[in-house]
């Protein structure tokens, strides 16, 4: 079976520390990314963190906070073992990166505050879904 891609866009709010496991066979580095949409008039801010995982990692090393970026990402879903037993995992595994708006370091702080404040469109797109009838009012 085939991934279906899938794709956020917003600003980078945080990039965390990389985790490694003990046997240095897996290595990740998550990014926040701050999505806002508007409903009925209303702000909706989600913070979606995504993992970029082994060789993925390169594509987050120019990003930095207060970047406004598209994020191309698949659904990996795993069970729990041992004391994790019957519960579900899953991940948001980043497999493509587009900047949309640059920032450095020192504008990363400004740009986070900036982005809070205006009004989005949706920015998260479901790929392979067919257009909404529209019959339905959640924002999500």
């Amino acid at each position: 079976m085939e991934n279906v891609v899938y794709e956020a866009t917003g600003v980078v709010h945080a990039i965390g520390n990389q985790f490694k496991n003990e046997t240095g066979t897996f290595e990740k580095t998550p990014l926040v990314l701050l999505v806002s949409s508007s409903f009925n008039g209303k702000l909706y801010e989600d913070f979606i963190e995504f993992d970029f995982i082994n060789e993925g990692q390169h594509l987050i090393a120019p990003i930095f906070p207060g970047n406004k970026i598209t994020v191309r990402f698949v659904l990996n879903g795993r069970l729990g073992k041992d004391k994790y037993e019957g519960r579900a995992f899953t991940t948001l595994k980043g497999i493509k990166v587009e900047v949309l708006e640059a920032s450095t370091p020192q504008q990363a702080q400004q740009g986070l505050n900036q982005s809070q404040e205006e009004s989005a469109t949706n920015n998260f797109v479901m790929q392979s879904s067919p257009a909404s009838s529209g019959a339905d009012d959640l924002p999500f």
